[in-house]
This record gives structure tokens, sequence and C-alpha cells, in this order.
């Protein structure tokens, strides 16, 4: 069984909304190499198995899940959430869920979007992170050109680590890394002692696995191995040539390699032996994949397939998720359609924008409404059919009601007898009123609130559909 929120939650960010269609991940672990240095390390990859052996990555700017059956093989898709932006990488550290997309790195609280509605998520940094990130000892890794930054889970505290670095790995040991110009070195995690371990005549990429790195140069041709207890280099058995910029994945009984020629191959550790990867022809880089057990999870943003390499049955398997995406997508339009429900919920599908200017916005499948941001408000829903709007610090003691949107179908004139109210907007099949309550719901005596609450007030009596164009806060869709 998947592990899920309890309740589907509506999650704004400050320069991305996600938007959670099924339910998010509770707990996410995402497995790396199996060395125990690295046990306790948190990679922010383009794909994740969490410990109830389910898969999560990012289509596009949709977050996806699939259960990984007892095969190792990924199904029963579900789309988890829709951000505003494409998403890079993610991953759980503690009771957090880091995302870094496009438009930049967010931290929000999985306790807090358990409990539904609306959850404004803290935006740690303006960087996409698209070469991935990593979590140790409560601070992330993650590289900026070819500099190795850290920085609390927080957001602050950002500290240089190490410059000229083309690749690392977290461990508890240390950070080791490669420099763009070659060599290999272990570095404290405050980045004060280092020492060389390896000499590389050439830029290089690591992977970490048991006791051994495995390392290849940018133009590909040789795989070395640095052991670490050893303190070793000896050069990895394998039939053909490396290609150029590819990774090479390794655990402890077999290594994955691509050939100049563009093709797949297994190397056997235990009897020295080389495979083919069944119909292979692409592997992921560094970023886009996690090995789990003796299988390798990728997924590829540009060609939009999801990987699966077998590597002890020599089996591979591609899922085109555009293909996948289009069909969950229709099953979940008819699925929460009204005409086929013969339900209709004025909060379907609702979510808080986090607006960079003046105004957020209220955000549902029928309606916005933009609401300013420097004043502390929220919503709520009453029923199917109407949500209030709140002057959030007056709302336990008096009240702090503003507005409230209400939807009526035509032929009805319930609404006429209201002693306060404007007609916000009007579709084929319904007519939304703005009711206003007759009172002051704030304290007379507070005057920081009465303020606030007048300026909130005040931008609602804007909402008429008679309104001039661009002066109505609200519109209907």
């Amino acid at each position: 069984m998947k592990t899920k929120l309890s309740k589907a939650a509506k999650i704004g960010i400050a320069a991305g909304v996600v938007v959670i269609v099924g339910a998010i991940i509770a707990v996410l672990i995402i497995t790396g190499a199996s060395k125990d240095s690295m046990k306790d390390v948190t990679l922010g990859r383009s794909v994740a198995v969490d410990s109830s052996n389910v898969a999560f990555w990012g289509h596009g700017n949709y977050l996806c899940s699939g259960l990984v059956d007892d095969a190792g093989s990924i199904g029963d898709f579900t789309i988890e959430a829709q951000m505003t932006s494409g998403i890079n990488s993610l991953a759980v550290f503690e009771s957090d869920l880091y995302v870094a997309a496009a438009d930049g790195f967010f931290r929000y609280g999985l306790e807090e979007m358990e409990k539904g509605g609306t959850v404004k998520p803290k935006q740690l940094m303006d960087d996409s992170l698209s070469d991935g990130f990593e979590i140790y000892d409560g601070k992330i890794y993650y590289i900026y050109g070819y500099t190795l930054y850290s920085m609390n889970t927080s957001g602050k505290g950002e500290t240089t680590v190490a410059e000229d670095v083309n690749d690392y790995d977290v461990t508890s040991d240390g950070i080791y890394y490669t420099k763009k110009d070659g060599n290999i070195y272990l570095l404290s995690t405050d980045g004060a002692q280092q020492n060389l371990l390896a000499k590389t005549e050439e830029p290089c990429t690591i992977n970490i696995t048991g006791d051994n790195i495995y390392y290849s140069s940018q133009k590909g041709k040789d795989v070395y191995v640095y052991n670490i207890k050893k303190e070793t280099s000896t050069k990895a058995y394998k039939k053909e040539a490396l290609a150029p910029y590819s990774y090479v994945w390794a655990n402890e009984d077999y290594m994955l390699y691509k050939t100049d020629s563009y093709k797949c191959r297994i190397v056997s550790l235990a009897d020295v032996k080389e495979f083919k990867a069944t119909d292979a022809d692409d592997l992921p880089d560094k970023e886009q994949g996690v090995m789990v057990g003796n299988t390798l999870y990728g997924y590829n943003k540009y060609s939009g397939k999801l990987y699966e390499y077998n590597l002890a049955d020599k089996t591979y398997k591609e899922t085109k998720m555009e293909e996948v995406l289009a069909d969950l997508l229709a099953k979940s339009e008819k699925k929460s359609s009204p005409s086929n429900s013969g339900s209709y919920d004025i909060a379907d599908n609702i979510i808080r924008y986090a607006g960079e200017g003046s105004e957020d916005m209220l955000d549902t499948k029928y309606f916005s409404l933009l609401v300013p941001n420097d004043v502390e408000w929220e919503w709520e829903k009453n029923d199917s059919t109407s949500i209030t709007i709140y002057y959030s610090p007056a709302k336990k003691s008096n009240g702090g009601e503003v507005v409230t949107i209400a939807a009526y179908d035509w032929g009805s004139n319930a609404y006429g007898d209201l002693p306060d109210y404007t007609i916000a907007g009007k579709t084929e099949d319904k007519i939304y009123v703005a009711i206003f309550p007759t009172d002051q719901q704030v304290s007379s005596t507070d005057e920081k609130q009465s303020s606030e609450y007048a300026k909130l007030v005040k931008h609602m009596r804007n909402v008429n559909d008679k309104a001039t164009s661009g002066s109505n806060p609200f519109s209907v869709k």
C-alpha cells in the first residue's frame, strides 16, 4: 500500500504552486550507495524510492508515483501533485519535503500538509539545483557553477565548502569530490581539511559503493576503481570503451556502463562476466537516477521516459510518461467532473497562490479571487456552495469575517433577501454572490486590526460583476 497523507492538501509556493491531486508521501527515504558511510545521507535526485516500495519522480510539473513490485518493477501509476514549473529533484529529510524545481528550491512540512487546506512552503533559494542535492547532518549540499555550497535546512547559513568542484558525494567520512581539472579528494564536511586520494588526468564523476569509488573521465574510454581501505586504484574490467560524458553505475555485485557505440552493458563483478542490458540504449546521469538493491531507476526529463534496469536479471524496461500521464489526467477529469458525478464543490482544486506583487490569489476550478497579501487572511469552506474569507488576527476573538463567496443556481433568487451583497460573477450554470457581514468583525479598540480589516473589506467591496474592466478582484472561469 502506498504511504500517503490522510487528507489531500493544497500547497502554495512563493514562486510557484503545488496542487495536490491525489495525496503526497508521508515518508520518503532515497536509497543510494551501500557503503555504511552513506546510509544517513539523503539524496535529492530525479527518482526516489521509499521504504514502503513507492517510487516518486517529476514528469514536467507533475509529481508522480508508482508501486514497486517484488520484481522491482514500477506500476500502478498515480499523479500526486501538480506544480507550476518542472521538477528537477526531490527528497524528504525528517518531516519536510524538499523539491528542486525550475522556479526555485522549496521546503514544506508534511505534517502541515496532512491537515489539508492551504500550506505555504518556504522558498529556500531561487536556484533550481538542476544537478541535484544531498542532505546530511542537518545541512543541504549542492553545486552552483563549480562551487560546492552547504546551507542549513532552514535555508540560512549558506557556506562555500569547496571550489572548482566537478562532482561530489557526501558521507559520514567526509565529502568525496573531484575537481574540474582532475583528481579525487576527501574533504571534511566543514571544508577545513582535505586529502588527495587519487590523481586523474581529467575531470571525472564518482560513484561510491561499498569500499570502492568508481570513477571515469569525461572523455570516457576507461573506468577505474579506487579502494578506500587499500588506498589503491585499478582499472575496472569491461569489454568495450566507455562512452564520453556517461556516468558509471555500480553496487557491490554489478557495474552498468554505456559503450562508445551507445549500448548498455552489465558486468557481474563476482565472476567478471559482461552481459548486454536487453534493449537498453541509454543510461540516466547521476542526478537522474538512484540504485536500489540490484535495480537502477532513472528518469530523463528530455525524453520523458522512466527507466528500470534490473542488473541481476539483465532486463530493461522503459515507460513513456507522456502516455501514462494523459491517461491518468483523463481518468481524473472524468471522475471529478460535476456533469459526471452529479455534484458541485465550490472549493474544487482550491489553491492559494502566493503572489510576488501586492496580491495573493485564491484559485478554484470555478473562480479566482485576488486578496491583498500584506494583511493576514485565510479562507474556510462552509459547505459545497460557499467559502468565507477571514481576517486571521480577529477570527477567534471577534469573528474576522470579511466576505463570503456563495454559488447559486440560475433561477434561484434566494440571495435577494440578503441584507448586504453584490453579484460577483456569472457562468452558464451559476451565479456567484459576495455576501458581506452587517457588523464590524474586529475589535474597535485595536487600531492595527481595525485598519487592516478595513483594508480587506474595502478591497472586497470591489467584487462586483458590474465593475469596470480590471477593477473586479473576482473572476469566473
